[in-house]
């Protein structure tokens, strides 16, 4: 059983910590089916304060936050919970109406818990009864330079950081006493987690929010200027809040032209993401891509691997190139286990048990349907099976956008040592330049809809 504790610390008081308790937790336990797996001995969250459960994926960092609101059926907690100085509510009426109130919850996948039929605009008003005008106004406080096109568009328009911010803008909007977020800033690049920061601290100094955070990220704590508790041998204990540097790749040998793409146009209604865009890529090399959420980078990877098409310009050379999205939950088959699904895509040759050890994700994972998996999990699976059909050619959307540092270092590792043994030819698309310049034989930054 993982056990969490001391949990509970200020990472910015901006409020006088004798105003009302928001949230108490006592003795609690996470079962799932007949198995205890979590445990959470004390938290006490007051006006204003923020608690943060860090650990690697796959811990119980979800499993806390699900099971306290009830949103995973097949997750139960017992223990003593106090909700805003009173009782927790009481039936799934009465939290589903904390839900809708006082009580905001930020899902890791973004564009998932938004309706994919509506306009963000729409949603927006739907959930806190807020005009137009106002959703584009906090959008824009956000950071999101193109407010006006962001609210009036379709979840599947967005990128994973402009799906994240929407979310924010719906907390910002309703004014929530608590703030309850699963890895907030997994999909966002730098710039957008002080944004995020920003956001939280408006949050706190307007409404004297609470909030309860499970992340892996150590940048985000380091910036929220927090003490980090990282999970050791089945406990949470107190550790340096340093943020650790990406191992360096050791260059190979580059062979031919493997992908070229030459006058890449792609437009979205009056928005042109793509304006002319070339690039090749070795056999054998690393491209990184870089750039802000919301530039293009996300278009460009699904160009290249044919889940799109460009409005103009020529692509050769990318027929067997398969794309790891940043979405990695959407890109598998909900109610299929993940290894029907890589039996489905493999090649003969392919050892779905040793690549799965390889990186790092339990052979009895593989008989799980993607829901059952966590986000770490989740995102381990979807490499596997991109790797189960043998590609020519890797394009890595945000890779290690829902993963804790030592996942993440373990993950790119065993696809660089992929890519080197096959001599793939590989584009990385992220918003971590230290990942790019570590990992990468170049590293090209998208701007204005092109490579530079």
């Amino acid at each position: 059983m993982t056990r969490l504790s001391g949990l509970c610390y200020p990472i910015r008081q901006l409020v006088s910590p004798t105003q009302s308790t928001v949230l108490s937790l006592h003795n609690l336990r996470v079962r799932r089916g007949t198995e205890w797996e979590v445990q959470l001995g004390a938290l006490e969250l007051g006006s204003g304060e923020v608690a943060a459960l860090v650990g690697p994926s796959g811990c119980g960092k979800t499993s806390v936050l699900l099971s306290l609101l009830g949103v995973a059926p097949d997750l139960v907690m017992e223990g003593e919970r106090r909700l805003f100085s009173g009782p927790w509510p009481a039936s799934r009426e009465e939290l589903r109406r904390v839900l809708s109130g006082p009580l905001v919850l930020l899902l890791q996948d973004a564009k998932g818990s938004l309706d994919p039929l509506q306009k963000v605009s729409v949603q927006v008003h739907t959930v806190t009864g807020k005009p137009p005008d106002e959703c584009i106004a906090a959008l824009r406080s956000l950071g999101v330079e193109d407010a006006v096109r962001v609210a009036g568009a379709y979840p599947h328009q967005l990128s994973g950081g402009e799906a994240q911010k929407v979310q924010f803008t719906i907390a910002l909007l309703r004014g929530p006493k608590l703030l309850v977020a699963d890895e907030p800033t997994s999909s966002l690049d730098g710039a957008s987690i002080e944004e995020f920061t920003s956001g939280l601290e408006l949050l706190q100094n307007r409404h004297s929010t609470a909030a309860l955070i499970a992340t892996h990220d150590l940048g985000l704590v380091a910036a929220l200027g927090a003490r980090t508790f990282e999970f050791d041998r089945g406990d949470f204990v107190s550790a340096s809040s340093e943020v650790p540097q990406w191992p360096r790749a050791v260059p190979g040998e580059l062979g031919a032209p493997a992908v070229t793409v030459r006058g890449l146009v792609k437009s979205y209604g009056s928005t042109h993401v793509l304006r002319g865009l070339d690039l090749t890529v070795h056999e054998g090399e690393v491209v990184a891509v870089v750039g802000p959420s919301g530039c293009g980078k996300s278009t460009l990877a699904r160009i290249l691997t044919g889940h799109l098409s460009p409005d103009r310009g020529g692509i050769t050379g990318a027929d067997s190139a398969q794309l790891l999205f940043q979405d990695a939950y959407a890109s598998l088959t909900p109610h299929r286990t993940i290894r029907s699904l890589i039996q489905e895509t493999r090649r003969p040759d392919f050892d779905a048990d040793q690549e799965a050890r390889n990186l790092g994700l339990s052979i009895a994972k593989l008989a799980s349907r993607p829901g059952q998996l966590s986000g770490g999990e989740r995102r381990r699976a979807a490499l596997l099976r991109a790797l189960s059909v043998g590609p020519s050619a890797l394009v890595l959307d945000e890779p290690t956008a829902s993963l804790d540092h030592p996942t993440a270092v373990m993950v790119i590792d065993m696809v660089m040592r992929v890519q080197r043994r096959r001599g793939l030819a590989c584009v990385l698309i992220t918003h971590d330049r230290s990942l790019a310049s570590a990992q990468a034989h170049r590293v090209l930054s998208m701007v204005d809809g092109r490579l530079q």
